[in-house]
């Protein structure tokens, strides 16, 4: 059995039998307490299955018969006609037009400098900076500027340099165009949002 406070903005729950305790207060209805059956939890780098659970209105909650299994970030894949290493600095720099691959999404540039981080594995990337032409896309959804940052922690990107995100016939322009590759996230700093006329109006549904 395992309890813990949880942090929803980071897990998802599945669950095909689910009881609840609900009270009236001031406020409106208030859900007190939650049973779940055949219960399956995911987070970031971890998924849980649980025969199941119980959840409080403080956050708290209780799992029994827990089995869990962890899974990696997906990698970094780099492909480039050149490539010069600077193994005291622990830096490689790409360069004659450079793809780059991480999950489901793609990356290419002019040139790539990756920065592998102090005292840890061979293969983990601390910052990765791309630079000239820089095209993002997955899916439908593509990312432009001049200068990207790859933060290999946290997977976020930082665009530069007249920064675009298009989307459909969808366009987002901004000073700093932030891509969260983890969690489907995107911010932007003093953006302009232009949307198709179609989506709005009578017969946008």
């Amino acid at each position: 059995m395992i309890a813990g406070r949880t942090p929803w903005l980071a897990v998802a729950v599945a669950a095909p039998a689910v009881a609840g305790c609900i009270t009236t207060g001031p406020d409106g209805p208030r859900l007190d307490h939650v049973e779940l059956e055949g219960v399956g939890v995911e987070a970031e780098g971890v998924v849980l299955s649980m025969a199941s659970a119980t959840l409080e209105k403080d956050g708290t909650g209780t799992g029994a018969a827990v089995t869990g299994t962890r899974y990696s970030r997906p990698p970094l894949e780099i492909d480039a006609p050149r490539t010069s290493w600077d193994l005291k600095a622990r830096s490689a720099v790409f360069e004659g037009g450079v793809t780059a691959k991480r999950g489901e999404f793609t990356l290419t540039c002019d040139t790539l400098t990756v920065t592998f981080a102090a005292g840890g594995k061979n293969d983990a990337v601390d910052l990765a900076v791309a630079e000239g032409n820089v095209t993002i896309s997955r899916d439908q959804r593509t990312a432009t500027g001049e200068r990207a940052e790859l933060h290999g922690e946290t997977g976020e990107v930082v665009l530069t340099g007249n920064p675009t995100l298009v989307e459909g016939t969808n366009r987002l322009n901004g000073e700093v165009v932030r891509l969260y590759l983890d969690d489907e996230r995107i911010s932007c700093e003093k953006c302009h949002l232009v949307i198709d006329g179609s989506a709005i109006g009578p017969g946008s549904r």
